[in-house]
């Protein structure tokens, strides 16, 4: 079947409309693919040394001493820009006696970060 005049225009719109989206969804899924959450830069320290984290991100800017001789050490940075503002990053973990560190928490982060 032949489509002539507005039939044939609509048809165009359609296909363009597509691929549009698939190139859209091929770019997000591309950037994605760089891209990890803080959720699992934050776990991959659980069990180990708070040492090699003071060695790799430097001094906290807070030691909170636990009554059970563990600590939480807690990093501060300032993330977002003068158009849409800025916030205060904050990233705890909490460590055992051992200096281990079993436990964290952020608030006022970027969920998904680049690699």
């Amino acid at each position: 079947m032949f489509f002539g005049g507005m039939e044939a225009a609509k048809w165009a719109f359609n296909i363009g409309d597509i691929m549009s989206v698939k190139l859209t969804l091929f770019v997000i899924l591309l950037s994605l693919a760089g891209c990890t959450t803080l959720n699992e830069v934050m776990s991959s320290w659980e069990g180990h040394p708070a040492d090699e984290l003071l060695a790799l991100w430097g001094a906290p800017h807070s030691r909170m001493p636990l009554n059970n001789g563990g600590q939480v050490l807690t990093w501060e940075s300032t993330e977002g820009n003068y158009q849409y503002g800025y916030r205060t990053c904050r990233k705890s973990f909490t460590t055992n006696a051992d200096g281990i560190i079993e436990r964290w928490s952020y608030s006022g982060c970027q969920k998904i970060i680049s690699k």
